[in-house]
């Protein structure tokens, strides 16, 4: 969406600067030539004088023009995509067909004890053997502190929360901080380290748009499709099950692409 907007700008901004040039002739040019089109500072007039004036043209109609930068855009979000999720933290849990995704820096062994606390509740084990789930579904599970910000992108456990609530400047803090690196100091990193040791463990069903299944192996897959069953509240030091819920199988945010933090 992005690159066609931009390139139906270009034509826009071309469409108009022939009606000037028609309008105003000269004068016009003149500015035009001392004047950056989209960018300040003339940078394609820096370029040729840099260049001696030399120019290389290549003549091609929109249509092709057009096609061929959305398929380098669309081609290197591909490639971005793929080492993005070289780099999620995550590890498969063996016989429980469950890709198991923690969304700030843990050491694997503790993720790993969190993720065995829950599977051996009785209740949880209770949820996995509903008639809808059986042992060829496929499931991801996030683990994120109890009060994490991004919570309700994943599950929503009832609808008082399936809508955003009041503008809260203290969710505000980490975007910006990543605009303006001295608003809010280090807030949110050190809430996610220093809050209690409660962390919540959110359940979700994978499938394929028809509705069939699909393998843990394939959880990062852009095909891949979730519907949050149940969540956990685990004290991290004691092991202890703090909470069981079910959430809403839809919410206020919809199906939207796997958060991964």
């Amino acid at each position: 969406m992005y690159v066609t907007m931009v390139f139906i700008y270009y034509h826009l901004a071309r469409h108009e600067e022939r009606e000037i040039e028609g309008k105003y002739g000269e004068k016009y040019l003149d500015y035009k030539g001392k004047t950056g089109m989209f960018l300040p500072g003339n940078l394609g007039g820096r370029f040729s004088s840099l260049s001696g004036g030399w120019r290389f043209e290549v003549r091609l109609s929109p249509f092709l023009m057009y096609g061929l930068i959305l398929s380098i855009t669309v081609g290197f979000g591909f490639l971005l995509r793929e080492y993005s999720k070289g780099r999620i933290p995550s590890f498969y849990l063996e016989g429980k067909n469950t890709r198991v995704v923690y969304s700030y820096p843990r050491k694997y062994a503790e993720m790993r004890s969190i993720i065995n606390f829950a599977l051996d509740d009785e209740r949880i084990q209770s949820l996995m053997e509903r008639p809808h789930l059986d042992h060829q579904t496929s499931y991801i599970a996030h683990i994120v502190p109890s009060h994490h910000g991004m919570g309700s992108l994943i599950a929503t456990e009832d609808e008082t929360l399936s809508r955003p609530q009041r503008m809260d400047w203290e969710n505000l803090r980490f975007p910006l901080r990543l605009l303006v690196p001295f608003i809010g100091g280090n807030h949110h990193n050190q809430h996610c380290r220093t809050q209690k040791e409660i962390l919540r463990v959110i359940f979700s069903k994978l499938f394929s748009p028809d509705g069939g299944y699909i393998p843990e192996s394939e959880a990062f897959s852009i095909n891949a499709m979730r519907t949050p069953l149940f969540l956990i509240e685990v004290d991290s030091k004691t092991g202890e099950i703090l909470e069981v819920s079910e959430t809403l199988p839809r919410h206020f945010w919809g199906d939207m692409p796997m958060p991964a933090f």
